[in-house]
This record gives C-alpha cells, structure tokens and sequence, in this order.
C-alpha cells in the first residue's frame, strides 16, 4: 500500500527541484516512479481525494464547514436537530 505521507513529500520536493527527476524521486522514497510522475502531473488523486468527489455526499471541504457549523451551534448550548443538520447541509450544498 502506498504511503500517502510518502507521496506528498515527494511531490514537494519534485516542486522544489530545478529539474525534475521522477526516477531518483520514487527510489529515494520508495515510490513507483509512474505513480509518482502521474500525480505529479494530477492525472491521478489520492485515495481520500478521489473518494471525497466520487462516493461521498459531500467533500473534505463541505464536510469541515458543517463540522465548523455544528461546533458553533454546540458552543453555544444549542445541540443540532436532524432538520437543523439537513437544513445546513442543504444551505451548504
């Protein structure tokens, strides 16, 4: 299973390089050099990412503004309803 860590530092540290050497990049993480080339170039995504837009109801992004709503609500004493939480999503949507 591909480290998802791994494939980030090595993604940045192809966008710091003058020239970009895929090849010594995947070895010196220990990364398939054709993995790393494609989502370097965003022809791929990460599991979470392609997940997030594919099968879920709502992104990463859309989901951390609910959170966001739902903690404010709770700060101020006011637990959310199920209609409270289908309205806010509908209002995020």
């Amino acid at each position: 299973m591909v480290n998802e860590k791994d494939i980030q530092l090595a993604l940045d540290d192809l966008k710091s390089q003058e020239a970009i050497n895929f090849t010594a990049t995947a070895k010196k993480y220990n990364l398939d050099r054709t993995t790393l080339m494609r989502r370097f170039k965003g022809k791929t995504a990460s599991y979470q990412a392609s997940r997030s837009v594919h099968q879920k109801l709502l992104t990463d992004a859309q989901e951390e503004v609910l959170l966001q709503h739902i903690s404010d609500l709770l700060d101020r004493g006011m637990p959310p309803t199920p209609q409270t939480l289908e309205n806010l999503i509908v209002e995020i949507v």
